[in-house]
């Protein structure tokens, strides 16, 4: 315990500073780049612009817009822990770019216009504050100069693209507009950097061959971009296409097994300072541990389909929610002073019992709360695991009586 705690403090000082760093960097870089930005002797982009503002450019580029908004949903909570983050209702859209390559490329993750402005979501920050232009990676970086090909190319990226969570709830899901707007698939797929063998393996599973995934900056004969505007929570209709499209067939119910997903692999943010105390009660109720880091995306997908509980701190390995029958149970685990409605949200849609826990106060200098290392009472952690145990005991005796 007192090595993970130095470890972890280490991590966070190093992160302070790299922070620091960073500010100090945007900081002096700011009025030079204020200065060459206009000229355009770099290839810099020029600003950022919402999608509903995009211009149509004398017919060479077509803008539908979708509403998506919903009524709020309805969780089933697990009547133990903590409160649960609340549900709220739905306000979304997507946006269809349609249009030439004279009108639009992709480039650095973004979809870029011919004015060298940034196309962007809707989009808040930590702090429910509106993202402004610098506060965007690509406000400092050097557009990458796209490469012409031949046919229809669409974009599925964003600046959350290393995210697997991001990847599974926000960014596939715009595959099911393309379709419909086509009546088929494009030629290509933007996917933007880094690419993971999840993202290849995940479009595989939808019939999307590698050779039809670019990851440089591309302009082709026709570009098209579905831009989701919208914040937590996202439609019902992105949540059921990755189910549906990804999903594996659910295991029979008494054979469905009990699920802690560890973040062992990614502890540089909200390590788990007494895993290994808690780790004893988790595994007096039946637990197993997984790295989903460690799996192949088909892996993932079966595993979860054979979940009766999962247990997990907040993170992206908790997308994978998304496959698990119903009902099972899902139990959260958060910093303390943090709360996000993510997964609630998703077990509302998927109509999984949900369950959470807060860890107790940690300390991390300016760390933001998602950060903070992250101790949970075991006392606390074993009342939940029993009233989970019992939910799923119900819903098993539900299932076989039914």
């Amino acid at each position: 315990m007192t090595a993970l705690a130095a470890a972890a403090s280490m991590r966070s000082v190093r992160r302070i500073a790299l922070g620091w760093a960073r500010r100090a960097a945007k900081g002096a870089a700011s009025p030079m780049l204020a200065i060459v930005r206009p000229v355009g002797a770099i290839r810099l982009p020029r600003a950022a612009i919402h999608v509903d503002a995009v211009s149509r450019l004398d017919g060479r580029l077509r803008v539908t817009p979708r509403d998506l908004s919903e009524s709020r949903r309805v969780l089933q909570t697990l009547g133990a822990g903590d409160p649960a983050p609340a549900t709220r209702p739905v306000a979304a859209s997507v946006t269809m770019l349609d249009g030439s390559r004279g009108a639009l490329v992709f480039s650095n993750n973004h979809i870029v216009d011919e004015r060298r402005r940034v196309v962007v979501e809707r989009a808040v920050d930590f702090h429910e504050k509106p993202f402004a232009f610098d506060d965007l990676h690509v406000w400092r970086e050097r557009l990458e100069h796209p490469r012409r090909v031949g046919g229809s190319v669409a974009y599925l990226s964003n600046t959350g693209i290393q995210n697997y969570g991001h990847w599974l709830l926000l960014v596939l899901p715009l595959l099911r507009y393309y379709r419909e707007h086509l009546g088929g698939d494009p030629d290509y797929f933007y996917i933007g950097r880094p690419a993971q063998e999840w993202h290849f393996e995940s479009l595989e599973a939808l019939g999307i061959g590698r050779d039809r995934v670019l990851t440089d900056a591309v302009a082709g004969d026709r570009m098209l971009a579905a831009v989701a505007d919208h914040a937590t929570p996202f439609p019902t209709s992105f949540i059921d296409f990755s189910a549906a499209a990804l999903g594996a067939s659910w295991s029979p119910p008494g054979e469905r097994q009990r699920i802690f997903v560890s973040r062992a692999l990614r502890s540089d943010r909200r390590p788990f300072m007494n895993e290994d105390e808690c780790a004893n009660v988790l595994t007096r109720h039946g637990f197993h541990f997984v790295r989903p880091e460690t799996l192949s995306f088909d892996d993932e997908t079966k595993l979860f389909a054979s979940a009766e509980i999962v247990v997990g701190l907040h993170g992206a390995g908790l997308a994978n929610l998304l496959f698990c029958p119903s009902p099972a149970v899902a139990v959260e685990l958060f910093p303390h002073g943090f709360s996000n409605p993510w997964f609630a949200e998703l077990c509302a849609v998927r109509g999984l019992t949900y369950g959470c826990l807060y860890g107790e106060e940690t300390s991390g200098a300016g760390l933001q709360p998602t950060q903070l290392p992250v101790v949970i009472d075991p006392l606390k952690l074993d009342r939940v695991l029993l009233a989970a145990t019992r939910a799923a005991e119900s819903a098993l005796d539900a299932a076989v009586g039914g």
